[in-house]
């Protein structure tokens, strides 16, 4: 399963960045658009956090992926 990132275009560009629990960066991904499709395809069912940086603009988050 896939989920979206939605930003406002002012913002763009951005990068996601994905981390596991002990924080290891797992996936790097450069934001272009206001709705990005991000694949979790190759990760397995668990708690992530993530960062989504530009130059004046930071977020962070936690993800939890199911099955």
């Amino acid at each position: 399963t896939d989920f979206y990132i939605d930003i406002p275009i002012e913002l763009l560009p951005a990068e996601f960045h994905l981390y596991s629990v002990d924080g290891k960066l797992l996936l790097k991904e450069e934001i272009n658009q206001t709705r990005q499709q991000i694949s979790t395809e190759n990760l397995r069912p668990g708690t992530y956090s993530y960062r989504i940086k530009r130059t004046n603009y930071y977020e962070s988050g936690k993800i939890i992926l199911i099955q």
